[in-house]
């Protein structure tokens, strides 16, 4: 069984030396193409990378960054950890945490948007609205507009919930496209919506 975590080594350049297999396995990436290249490389830009370039250049220790990377077109991301070697350059660890990643950002997703037909939930719209009044009382406009489908509840008495879903995710669609792009519609619940 392999481990979750790879070693990883760079030069006082910051440069990748001597990648084992497990590292390139990662990177899905051939072992020769990441030997001499700088490690920042691998990153896409953040203020965590900022950090890291930083650890690199004075080769000092660091604990737990985590940086995204794009790995066969899809992100990831990769925690690391480091300490000084002796002659210049760091050594340390790297753990893939990709999946935590995407469990918080579908949490995330699930604590504000409606799973059924992808628009805002009532938490969300009741966050937005909120900060839209503060707007208000600084001169800015702001119109509400809320609607529920007549006789709901007898489509999915007759035609069944699969047919009210596709209704709901129907209604959802057109009214998103009869709104401006920076309108947020929002599913309130059952058979209400809100823009």
């Amino acid at each position: 069984k392999q481990s979750s975590d790879w070693l990883w080594a760079v030069d006082a350049e910051g440069r990748i030396f001597e990648p084992g297999p497990r590292f390139a396995e990662a990177c899905k990436r051939d072992a020769e193409l990441l030997d001499g290249l700088p490690l920042a490389q691998l990153f896409e830009r953040s203020r965590e990378l900022d950090r890291l370039e930083n650890h690199l250049q004075g080769g000092h220790a660091f604990r737990g960054l985590t940086l995204q990377l794009t790995i066969n077109g899809q992100p990831h991301w990769w925690t690391l950890s480091a300490s000084p070697c002796e002659g210049g350059g760091l050594r340390g660890v790297a753990s893939d945490v990709t999946a935590e990643k995407r469990a918080e950002a579908r949490v995330s997703y699930m604590a504000h948007y409606d799973g059924l037909t992808d628009l805002a939930n009532r938490f969300m719209f009741n966050e937005t609205l909120h900060r839209q009044l503060n707007r208000v009382r600084k001169n800015a406009s702001l119109g509400v507009l809320c609607l529920d489908l007549d006789q709901f509840k007898s489509v999915n008495d007759t035609l069944g919930h699969p047919v009210g879903d596709k209704l709901l995710t129907e209604v959802a669609r057109r009214i998103e496209g009869a709104v401006r792009a920076n309108d947020l519609v929002a599913r309130l619940g059952g058979d209400e919506f809100a823009v």
